[in-house]
């Protein structure tokens, strides 16, 4: 499955300026493509949802990268100590330059096999997430970053 997430990975970024280095991604997702992420976030997504821990790990991560180029520094901190995001490692440190706004999250979506609408199922759960682990003053603006 990690393959597959690579496959997708660089048939999204391939078509952008800055296109990803295949080794940049394969580094990102190491021997095991969560191991950056939460495994209770990432249970919770896949149990919840029914997706693959490979779409759970990457929609998430879509979602940290543009929250980290959309909210204050202060905030991006804050995230950043219960999420990896920007350079505390995973997935979301790789997509950081390319994921923007809502049109690239669903770009990523897309690619890795999940309906866009997915977005809205996996936000709120994220959002979740953050709340319970110490981002409480982060939920107004996530969830108007994320549309919720």
């Amino acid at each position: 499955m990690k393959h597959i997430l690579i496959a997708f990975l660089s048939l999204v970024f391939a078509v952008t300026a800055n296109a990803f280095d295949m080794g940049d991604v394969d580094k990102a997702l190491g021997s095991n493509s969560e191991s950056a992420l939460p495994s209770g976030l990432l249970s919770n997504l896949t149990e919840s949802l029914g997706v693959s821990s490979e779409q759970a790990a990457g929609g998430t991560s879509a979602l940290l990268a543009m929250a980290a180029n959309n909210l204050s520094d202060d905030q991006t901190s804050v995230l950043g100590d219960i999420l990896p995001v920007g350079n505390s490692g995973g997935i979301a440190s790789q997509l950081i330059s390319q994921v923007t706004n809502m049109e690239s999250v669903k770009t990523v979506f897309d690619s890795l096999g999940m309906d866009t609408a997915m977005v809205n199922q996996f936000a709120p759960i994220v959002l979740d997430y953050v709340g319970n682990n110490g981002g409480k003053e982060l939920l107004g603006s996530l969830s108007s970053l994320w549309g919720q």
